[in-house]
């Protein structure tokens, strides 16, 4: 999918292709699209959008009042779903359940399967499967949906999401990472890790990348 800017301004023509199964084209189809469509958001002229984030099954929107549209399938974003239940037209998420927090979202990422969110008060909200407790919370939450994620006096600018993990940046450049810990993909020294960590394969908080941490040691970060 692809925001197109006229102008050098954010208008709200926002174009889909690819595979289309599951509705995450948001062309009102359950098929394949193999060259760039506008979407059609009825009702809507004034409608603009800032952000396109997809997942393997699921797409989200942001637009420029910082609400999140969604299409594809529901069990994507935690909403309590069957596995076949899926739309393919968007709609906000607040219109789909009453769970959505009011405030402003800014930035969005999607994993295969989970979300972040960064509000406009500086949390993280993170939606949809939790499996490896990707979406920050323990392993017994097979889902889950706008569930915050704890970070304790710590200003977030950026979130990101794999298959099986998160990240988040803050605003001096330090990286924190929660999910599955195979692979080196959370960047933690496996002497960082907690012994219930090692047998879980995974953890369930955000966990500082120490790395970072030293390369930005003395460095005056304004």
């Amino acid at each position: 999918m692809a925001l197109v800017k006229q102008d050098n301004q954010i208008s709200n023509n926002v174009y889909a292709w690819g595979r289309g199964w599951f509705g995450q084209l948001g062309t009102g189809r359950f098929e394949n699209q193999y060259v760039p469509v506008k979407i059609e958001f009825s009702g809507s002229k004034s409608l603009s959008f800032t952000m396109i984030t997809c997942g393997e099954k699921h797409t989200l929107l942001l637009d420029g009042d910082g609400n999140i549209w969604f299409a594809g399938q529901l069990l994507a974003v935690g909403l309590d779903a069957a596995d076949s239940e899926k739309r393919s037209e968007f709609a906000m998420l607040s219109s789909l359940s009453k769970q959505v927090p009011t405030e402003p979202m800014l930035y969005i990422a999607s994993g295969q399967n989970h979300n972040l969110t960064l509000s406009g008060t500086n949390k993280i909200y993170a939606f949809g499967k939790n499996d490896y407790c990707k979406c920050g919370t323990r392993i017994e939450e097979e889902a889950v949906f706008f569930k915050e994620v704890t970070m304790s006096d710590v200003n977030i600018s950026l979130v990101s999401c794999g298959k099986r993990h998160s990240v988040a940046c803050d605003l001096k450049g330090l990286a924190y990472s929660w999910g599955n810990l195979t692979l080196g993909r959370l960047g933690i020294h496996p002497m960082n890790f907690e012994q219930r960590e090692k047998e879980a394969l995974c953890i369930d908080a955000p966990k500082e990348i120490t790395t970072f941490k030293t390369i930005f040691a003395g460095i005056d970060l304004l």
